[in-house]
């Protein structure tokens, strides 16, 4: 079904809300849509939002253009500004960078994280050219991130999270065409669009920040021989078989359980196929500012939560139903503060990348990380 059809089957039997990032749009009228579809700042409100808003609130209060010679800096660098709230986080972003990734690794207020990981993610515009269509996104669509209600839909009709999403999509395989679309894609997308409330545009800007940045090189997680996803693999492994053996083998060498049934779709999705969403946003906080290779110490650290339970199971089928119903656990995201004892340094990387024996361009590469990274992806992705 073309992009054509999914229009029609969108106003067939009713009539779609306005898109979030019309220009027809109040702010009462979008406060209104993202309450409504708990998206953007009502995504997973908590206790905690309250407290965290002050000290958030102090910077937006303290920081502003005329206290810093960096006009010139952040108009050229951030020309995408639109509001005072982004300025001021990009200010403070340039001015004091560490304690601003602290505050985002603790976790910002719901209110403020759509604003806090645009500062951090969107460095260029890309052009948005969502024309074309694809049977492939349009399968996957309805198969996006179901449990939440942005995507729920009671008969077969399209909603507007699902046309946003496919727009998205589109957009992203037109600007790389050799890629093409890859199942994983929509999570992440997806995610984006709710984090964001709606705001399909800079959703799309910060997904291709997320595929095309030597940060987190997402593009190659999903290009023909799955080069990132792979290495990122090789690398959890290696970080399972060092800080916890027992666990390694227990999985590996005694249950026998294949990396593909679990480790896969936790790297595709980037937790989102595996975990509540509410756990996602603060692992998606520590993604945003370490870059995709804090993901393996991410990983550890959950797997560390869970060892005893892992640890218990002894049968092939159990191991598996477990991992299928991770989704039904519990979360200490406070200990995820300890995946910092895990962290990769520099050189590590590039040991890894040796010892991963894979002659693959993107390996080679990352075999003086970070090294020529930003001209080897230019010249790969453009």
């Amino acid at each position: 079904m073309g992009q054509s059809n999914i229009l029609s089957s969108c106003h067939k039997k009713q009539e779609l809300p306005l898109i979030p990032s019309s220009s027809s749009f109040t702010q009462s009228d979008r406060n209104s849509y993202q309450l409504k579809h708990k998206i953007g700042p009502y995504l997973n409100r908590t206790d905690s939002d309250h407290y965290k808003l002050k000290e958030w609130n102090n910077i937006l209060q303290t920081t502003n253009f005329q206290d810093f010679d960096l006009e010139k800096e952040l108009i050229q660098k951030y020309h995408h500004c639109t509001f005072p709230l982004e300025k001021s986080l990009q200010t403070y972003y340039i001015i004091s960078k560490q304690h601003y990734i602290n505050l985002i690794k603790q976790g910002p207020p719901s209110k403020l994280r759509w604003a806090a990981w645009k500062s951090i993610l969107l460095k260029n515009q890309y052009p948005y050219n969502y024309h074309g269509s694809s049977e492939l996104i349009n399968k996957d669509i309805k198969r996006t991130l179901i449990n939440h209600p942005f995507f729920q839909t009671t008969n077969d009709n399209y909603t507007i999270a699902h046309l946003q999403l496919y727009n998205i999509l589109q957009a992203l395989v037109n600007i790389y065409p050799i890629l093409g679309y890859c199942q994983g894609m929509n999570f992440i997308a997806g995610f984006l669009l709710l984090v964001s409330g709606g705001d399909e545009y800079y959703s799309f800007q910060c997904l291709v920040t997320l595929f095309a940045h030597p940060k987190f090189m997402l593009y190659f997680n999903y290009d023909s021989k799955f080069q990132l996803l792979g290495f990122l693999e090789f690398i959890t492994q290696k970080l399972l078989l060092k800080y916890q053996p027992q666990l390694y083998k227990h999985l590996n060498s005694q249950l026998k359980f294949p990396e593909s049934f679990w480790l896969t779709k936790i790297i595709l999705t980037l937790f989102l196929y595996n975990l509540q969403l509410q756990y996602c946003l603060r692992i998606w906080d520590y993604i945003i500012v370490e870059g995709i290779f804090y993901l393996p110490s991410l990983i550890i650290t959950i797997l560390d939560q869970f060892q005893s339970q892992i640890l218990a199971i002894n049968e092939f089928s159990e191991i598996a139903i477990w991992f299928q119903q991770l989704d039904q656990q519990s979360l200490n995201v406070h200990g995820l503060d300890d995946s910092n004892k895990y962290r990769l340094q520099k050189h590590e990387i590039q040991q890894y990348a040796k010892e991963y024996r894979k002659e693959l361009p993107l390996i080679e590469q990352l075999q003086s990380y970070p090294k020529g990274l930003s001209n080897f992806l230019k010249d790969m992705l453009n």
